[in-house]
C-alpha cells in the first residue's frame, strides 16, 4: 500500500448513502477539466502538456574550465517553457504526447474527462466511455493512458471501469485480459504501439469484467476467511513502534468497514465481496492534512489505477481459501 495515504477510523458500518454519494474516484481531485475537448491535440493544449521536448547533452566543467559532455546520458528539455524534464539515457528515444496518446481518437465514443500532469512529470489523459451492467451494478468504463519525458514511466494505458454507486475503480481485475498496455520510449514505439490500438478496440469489451466477477462470486469465503485476508494485507509485526501499529490496525478497521457497506451485502462471504472491499478502501483512502495534499492526490491516482499488483495477490489468497 502507499505509504503516504493513510487510513483513518471515520470509514465505518454506519456510513450513509449522502456519505457515499460525496465519494468520487482518484481523478477528481486532479488535472485539468477538458470535456469540452474532442480529440487528444485539443486535450494537450488545455491542459498545457502538449509542449515539445527535445533532449540536450549534459556538460559538467573539467580541466582548465572546459565543459565536457556526460557520457550516455542526456537531458530532455521543454523550449517553450524553458523547463529542464529529467535525466535520461542517450538510447531514450522521445515520444510526444500526440503520438503516445493518439490511439484514444480512434476509440468511438470516448469523451475526454482530465488531463494534466502529476508533480513528478507523469502526463495523463482520462476518457470516459460506455456504461454496463456487472452483476446488476452499474459501471462506467474508463480509458487512462500516462506518457513521461523524464525516463521515469513507460508509456501506458489501460482501462478501468468505475463501479458507480460507490466510485471505486476497478483497475487491474482482469486475469485473463490484456487491459494493461506498456510500452518503454524506444525506437521501437511505433511497432509496439499497435498493443494500443489493440486496448483500443477492446476499450468497449466489458466480457473480462464480466467473466472475473461471475468467478468471484461464486467463490465461497467463511469470516475467518476474510480475517485472514485482511491480516494479509495488513500484516503486524513483531516490534513495531505502537504508531505503527495503530495505523495498521485503523487500515484493518477500514477495510472491513468497506466490506461491511450495504452496497456490498449481496456479495459478503465471496471473493467478489472482497475485491470490491478492496477497491472502496484504495479507491477512497483518507489522505493526511498536509501542504502535500497535490502530491498526495497525484500518488493516490497512480497507485490505485497504475499499481494493481496487490489486488491480484489479495484475489489469489481469497480463491485459495475459497470453500
Amino acid at each position: 500500500m502507499n505509504n503516504n495515504i493513510t487510513i483513518l477510523n471515520t470509514l465505518n458500518a454506519n456510513t450513509t448513502n449522502t456519505n457515499r454519494a460525496n465519494r468520487q474516484p482518484t481523478w477528481a481531485v486532479i488535472g485539468q477539466d477538458v470535456s469540452s475537448c474532442a480529440n487528444v491535440d485539443s486535450v494537450l493544449s488545455t491542459a498545457g502538456i502538449g509542449y515539445g521536448v527535445e533532449k540536450r547533452p549534459i556538460y559538467v566543467p573539467g580541466r582548465n574550465g572546459i565543459m565536457n559532455p556526460v557520457a550516455g546520458q542526456m537531458a530532455t528539455y521543454e523550449p517553450d517553457t524553458d523547463t529542464t524534464l529529467g535525466i535520461v539515457s542517450e538510447k531514450y528515444e522521445i515520444v510526444p504526447s500526440s503520438r503516445a496518446f493518439a490511439f484514444m481518437d480512434n476509440i468511438e465514443g470516448i469523451k475526454f474527462v482530465t488531463a494534466g500532469r502529476t508533480y513528478n512529470g507523469m502526463d495523463y489523459i482520462i476518457g470516459e466511455l460506455t456504461e454496463f451492467e456487472v452483476l446488476g451494478d452499474k459501471f462506467t468504463l474508463f480509458v487512462i493512458a500516462q506518457n513521461s519525458y523524464n525516463g521515469r514511466f513507460d508509456i501506458k494505458a489501460t482501462i478501468c471501469p468505475l463501479r458507480i454507486v460507490c466510485q471505486n475503480q476497478f483497475s487491474g481485475a482482469f486475469r485473463k485480459s490484456e487491459n494493461v498496455v506498456s510500452i518503454r520510449h524506444s525506437s521501437l514505439f511505433d511497432i509496439r504501439a499497435t498493443a494500443l490500438d489493440t486496448l483500443a478496440a477492446e476499450a468497449n469489451s466489458v466480457n473480462a469484467l464480466n467473466d472475473f466477477a461471475n468467478s468471484c462470486v461464486n467463490a465461497k469465503v467463511s469470516a475467518s476467511d476474510v480475517e485472514s485476508v485482511i491480516k494479509y494485507l495488513f500484516p503486524l509485526s513483531e516490534g513495531i513502534k505502537e504508531r505503527q501499529r495503530d495505523n495498521i490496525m485503523a487500515k484493518r478497521h477500514a477495510f472491513r468497514a468497506a466490506y461491511d457497506m450495504d452496497d456490498n451485502a449481496n456479495f459478503r462471504g465471496t471473493v467478489w465481496g472482497l475485491v470490491n472491499a478492496y477497491t472502496d478502501y484504495t479507491t477512497h483512502a483518507t489522505m493526511r492534512n498536509s501542504k502535500d495534499m497535490g502530491k498526495q492526490s497525484d500518488r493516490q491516482f497512480m497507485s490505485v489505477t497504475f499499481d494493481t499488483n496487490m489486488l491480484m495477490y489479495m484475489v489469489n489468497m481469497a480463491n485459495a481459501l475459497a470453500h
